[in-house]
């Protein structure tokens, strides 16, 4: 169900649970409903009674029993594939994401290189083969993790198709 509001919090209700308490957490790695899909299929746990994610504030909150821990959700939610982040100062963009503005830089580098390479220096396909290669496997980094997690519960989505392009 999507939240009015906002039309990017992403609700599902798991269980009916009297007395529950509601843990909120920052994650990493949240970048579209797959990732949302991903953490909900996690956290169908008894003791979970909701699970609420907002792909804007990147936060997840989860309504649950009280004995269950936050260090036991932390750990389902970092099994969806994405990173619950420790702490209580929110990082810049490029502080929080800088694994993937290094791989984004590089990967356009070397296209940047390989399409100069192609129609100034006319260097042989064999250079050409390699600067590509390499820039869309520094590029596909950040999805080839994702997609593997999508094949491994056989649950396809985007990555996974961008991958079998």
């Amino acid at each position: 169900r999507r939240d009015k509001s906002t039309h990017v919090s992403f609700s599902k209700v798991i269980n009916q649970i009297a007395n529950s308490k509601v843990s909120v957490f920052s994650v990493s790695g949240m970048d579209c409903a797959d990732e949302i899909s991903a953490i909900q299929k996690t956290l169908s746990h008894a003791k979970i009674a909701k699970v609420t994610a907002n792909l804007m504030t990147s936060q997840v909150s989860v309504e649950h029993d009280p004995s269950f821990t936050q260090g036991e959700i932390v750990a389902l939610i970092n099994q969806a594939g994405v990173k619950v982040l420790q702490g209580s100062a929110p990082l810049s963009f490029v502080a929080e994401n800088k694994r993937r503005v290094i791989l984004v830089t590089a990967s356009g580098v070397l296209l940047a290189l390989g399409l100069t390479f192609e129609f100034l220096f006319k260097l042989p396909s064999l250079w050409l083969f390699a600067t590509y290669l390499a820039a869309t496997l520094t590029g596909g980094a950040l999805i080839f993790p994702k997609a593997l997690r999508a094949l491994k519960q056989r649950a396809l989505d985007m990555k996974t198709l961008l991958i079998q392009r």
